[in-house]
């Protein structure tokens, strides 16, 4: 052939051997045309092209012995595509609409669950949340059994809560729950019921379900619902312990922690606390000095002790500047470090 020999290069083999595909219709000729153009527009990486030509073999040679070989490549150059990054180089929604149109070819078992993984991935990253939730509610209704679908069913809850859909994040839950799940897995999906039950101010039983669960996650969460029921002492007693001992620590303080520090102060300007509002302003007045946030920090701590005209209003005013997110920033973090492979 003139391409083994280097006469023509692989594209203008492909053209020659596209315009020859009429000249001869039926036969062995045609189906090693066919093949040969396949293959060749695999390796040139037009997986569209290629899939498109494999399947008129299919169309015209049903009966070939050589038809579930040829089925495997499919499956093999589309999978390809998806695992070995060919489909990073386009557009999210262009690489969607590829996996779409040739989602039967998506090979069964943990390769296939890969795939869509990736691509679930790469929707979240630009903010296609709807389509990415899309995808993997079909992948949780047709593909998955078990721990599984619970790992993914959690999975689509951290995608509808980042959507502001708790009511979906909830069904999802509900309806993805397992028997003898890990227990990391247990725990994930009870943190992500109860911000599903915050998110829609049902406050008793996210709390409840949080139990006494002491870890980071736990706390940042149980803070958060605390703040947003305007449960102030709540609020501020697991602000303390997120905080622990950090007044003593001289390394800088994070945004997050200085964001903590703010509405602690607010927490203690609402529920008119002078003598833990004194004591916070001692221990953290000094840190905060030089941020952002030191003019915030203290017109709060000083507006209760001077007996400012509505020391009340401005406390408010500034709690209702910022939500506590501190939770779902540790989803946010953790899905744009590792994808959605990192939740549990």
């Amino acid at each position: 052939m003139m391409l083994n020999r280097k006469l023509v290069n692989t594209q203008q083999a492909i053209e020659r051997l596209d315009s020859l595909r009429f000249a001869w219709r039926g036969g062995p000729y045609e189906f090693n045309l066919l093949r040969r153009l396949g293959e060749l527009q695999f390796a040139v990486g037009d997986l569209r092209s290629g899939i498109t030509t494999f399947r008129q073999i299919v169309k015209y040679f049903p009966k070939s012995p050589e038809m579930p070989l040829l089925s495997k490549q499919m499956s093999d150059e589309f999978a390809k595509l998806f695992l070995d990054g060919g489909a990073q180089s386009l557009p999210p929604l262009v690489a969607l609409a590829l996996y779409y149109d040739y989602r039967e070819l998506t090979p069964v078992g943990p390769e296939g669950d890969e795939i869509i993984g990736k691509l679930a991935d790469r929707l979240v990253s630009v903010d296609l949340l709807n389509r990415a939730a899309e995808l993997l509610e079909h992948q949780i209704q047709y593909r998955l059994r078990g721990e599984s679908r619970a790992r993914t069913g959690a999975r689509l809850a951290v995608v509808y809560l980042l959507d502001r859909n708790p009511d979906a994040a909830l069904k999802s839950l509900q309806g993805t729950n397992a028997q003898n799940l890990p227990p990391a897995l247990q725990q994930e999906r009870r943190l992500l019921e109860a911000r599903a039950l915050g998110d829609l101010e049902r406050f008793p039983e996210a709390l409840n379900l949080l139990g006494q669960d002491q870890s980071p996650d736990a706390l940042a969460l149980r803070a958060e619902l605390h703040w947003r029921a305007k449960d102030w002492l709540a609020f501020a007693r697991v602000a303390g312990l997120l905080l622990g001992n950090r007044a003593a620590d001289p390394s800088p303080l994070l945004a997050d922690e200085r964001k903590l520090v703010l509405q602690l102060a607010v927490a203690y300007a609402l529920s008119n606390d002078t003598a833990a509002l004194d004591v916070l302003r001692r221990s953290y007045e000094p840190r905060l000095r030089d941020t952002p946030d030191a003019e915030t920090f203290n017109a709060v701590v000083t507006s209760v002790s001077r007996n400012a005209s509505d020391p009340r209003q401005l406390a408010a005013t500034i709690a209702q500047v910022g939500q506590y997110e501190a939770f779902m920033s540790r989803y946010r973090d953790r899905v744009a470090k590792g994808g959605l492979s990192a939740i549990n």
